[in-house]
């Protein structure tokens, strides 16, 4: 009887010791995929900066240093969608939806490293006040989410499909 009763409680602090570790986890995951999503945002908010910057009399030089910002950002951008798809995979296992969210970052990304080749100084504002907006919005996406919630990827989904488009519009790309 003692054995069984020591046995159980054992087993219970084990179950308890795990199912904690797990909620652990689920936290510095969700933590770090926000870290993500911030930096993210962010660097959306910087290459839209960058193009503002664009002046159709720039020097050889400063044409050469803009671009150069551009594709320094562009390629933080670009290793971002797969790190927020990992946290996304290990939170939303056999989820289908955060991967049109990482393939929606993706386009974007690859759209924008097209958008740094334009020369036209109002498509290249036009574009940077469009990614400016929907980057605040992201951001309003997930800052108003405590925890990751289906309905924020699909409305950030939307939102990133949506910017595609706007910047395919402006520049015809």
């Amino acid at each position: 009887m003692i054995l069984i009763l020591t046995t159980s409680v054992i087993l219970f602090a084990i179950n308890y010791y795990q199912a904690q570790q797990e909620k652990n986890n689920h936290f510095l995951t969700e933590t770090l995929f926000h870290q993500e999503i911030r930096l993210y945002v962010t660097n959306l908010y910087k290459f839209s900066d960058t193009l503002e910057m664009y002046e159709a009399t720039f020097s050889e030089e400063e044409e050469k240093i803009y671009r150069q910002a551009l594709n320094n950002i562009s390629n933080n951008l670009n290793n971002q969608p797969y790190r927020i798809h990992a946290f996304l995979t290990r939170l939303y296992a056999g989820e289908n939806r955060h991967r049109k969210f990482r393939d929606e970052l993706h386009s974007l990304n690859l759209l924008l490293e097209d958008v740094s080749k334009i020369t036209n100084h109002q498509q290249i504002l036009d574009i940077a006040t469009v990614l400016k907006e929907k980057a605040l919005t992201l951001e309003q996406i997930f800052a108003l989410q405590s925890n990751i919630i289906v309905e924020s990827f699909d409305a950030a989904t939307k939102e990133i499909e949506v910017l595609n488009q706007q910047i395919r519009k402006i520049s015809g790309l």
